[in-house]
């Protein structure tokens, strides 16, 4: 079989999850894999024509395309995004109808699952059948029993173009519409206060005009003052480049504006609003550009206690994953949010109401510091982190440090008194007698303390 490999990693041949494909190819010399940087070359594929169709021609011939990427904060590297959206662009999806392909990620299995629902849902709108993907740790391929798993995920890839048989699709085809957003008159709260400081970032054009009336509705129902910035306006030389010399010194090789922008505007701010537009199945580009590269931050939560909200055009709703996402990355940042208001009802006074009453919510979050109790996604991601930056303090020193600062480092087995008093009411539990008469209240004991706090309210 011929195979095609699509490299989404920065890294090229250094990639960790390329290292995966190399053993494939190794344990499969019947079949010839040839492999595409796009990662890494991105830049001159965008630029170069010749280049674009290069890939496109070797897809074309190919029996099996393996999308090879690291996952990045929960997708896969904004170079790959510009990739895609650059086959959306061109209408080159008929050159992968019909192909067989699949996905191998490594990660620290820190949503994964929503890297590969991006790579899925992308095929599909392609027309590929896509046979569900691998997902590693970055060093399993250095265990025997992870190496016999990934043979036999491979294997059962090649039955699959094989027998040319038909997967299932996960996704539905997303209905765009040209439905326009017409707010009618708004008034503009006058004499805004200047309590808070409270940014928007957007990525609107001129031809994007639902979003940027709805960020103009935004602003004037604020009774505090908004400042807006558009990221066309920073310059951001690239993604990121996983190079991670930035775990020592907490900066970024690039010599640009993205961390000068992040650390007087971002960090300080009390509030931060993002708007944009959905394209294809995530937002364009250029910001998972931006959430990439504020990886110099490391794994901490550096806006910690913010008030966050998304503006949006496009159909969240028919795009589960990404409004998955957008929680993810605010609960893992620990920020509060306060909602998210779309277009898509094409309901004009309806849409009004609704970012009217989403300024009225912020206002109302900022002056009551109210935050949100956090889910899986949080308590989950956290434990993720904090075990793998405690095993790897060496590398990641910075993050280290602030995990110590900020108490992060919440172990369980580290709370002695817990410890102490669980073995001594183990013995007492198991102890005939007081084990049955135990089981008998054990309802009662659990809301017993519950109890307390009600009638001291």
């Amino acid at each position: 079989m011929d195979l095609v490999v699509l490299n989404g990693s920065p890294k090229s041949d250094d990639s960790i999850t390329l290292h995966y494909v190399k053993y494939l190819e190794k344990k499969f010399p019947q079949h010839n894999f040839t492999k595409h940087h796009v990662g890494k070359k991105i830049r001159s594929i965008l630029k170069d024509k010749k280049k674009f169709e290069s890939i496109l021609k070797d897809v074309s011939r190919a029996d099996g395309v393996i999308w090879s990427v690291p996952v990045y904060t929960c997708t896969v590297p904004s170079q790959l995004i510009y990739f895609i959206d650059r086959i959306f662009e061109e209408g080159r999806e008929e050159i992968f109808k019909g192909k067989y392909c699949t996905t191998i990620t490594t990660s620290a299995k820190f949503y994964d699952h929503t890297a590969h629902n991006y790579l899925k849902a992308s095929s599909e709108d392609m027309g590929m059948e896509y046979v569900d993907g691998f997902s590693a740790m970055m060093y399993d391929l250095l265990e025997e029993d992870k190496r016999e798993e990934l043979q036999k995920f491979a294997d059962i890839f090649f039955r699959y173009i094989k027998a040319q048989a038909k997967t299932p699709k996960e996704f539905v085809s997303v209905q765009k519409s040209d439905f326009s957003y017409e707010p009618g008159a708004v008034r503009n709260v006058s004499n805004k206060k200047k309590d808070y400081d409270i940014i928007l970032i957007s990525d609107h054009t001129d031809e994007d005009k639902n979003l940027k009336r709805m960020i103009g509705v935004f602003v004037k129902s604020m009774k505090y003052k908004v400042k807006v910035f558009n990221l066309h306006d920073i310059e951001v030389k690239g993604g990121c480049l996983g190079c991670v010399r930035c775990v020592n010194t907490a900066s970024c090789i690039y010599k640009d504006e993205h961390e000068e922008f992040y650390e007087k505007n971002i960090k300080p701010a009390d509030a931060v609003i993002y708007a944009t537009k959905i394209k294809n199945r995530c937002f364009p580009a250029i910001w998972e550009q931006f959430y990439d590269r504020s990886f110099y931050n490391g794994h901490c939560p550096r806006t910690m206690g913010q008030q966050l909200g998304y503006i949006i055009s496009g159909p969240l709703k028919q795009n589960s994953n990404i409004k998955e996402i957008l929680k993810s990355r605010n609960e893992m940042g620990l920020t509060n949010l306060v909602g998210i208001v779309t277009d898509e009802a094409e309901d004009s006074q309806l849409i009004t109401d609704h970012i009217r009453q989403f300024s009225r919510d912020f206002s109302w979050s900022l002056e009551n510091d109210f935050m949100r109790p956090y889910t899986f996604r949080r308590e989950g991601g956290h434990k993720i982190f904090r075990d793998l930056i405690y095993e790897m303090k060496f590398v990641f020193t910075e993050d280290h440090k602030f995990y110590k600062k900020h108490d992060l480092y919440d172990f369980p087995q580290k709370k002695y008194k817990t410890r102490i008093k669980n073995f001594f009411l183990k013995i007492l539990l198991n102890t005939p007698g007081i084990k049955e008469k135990a089981q008998d209240k054990m309802t009662e004991y659990m809301i017993m303390p519950l109890e307390e706090v009600i009638d001291e309210a």
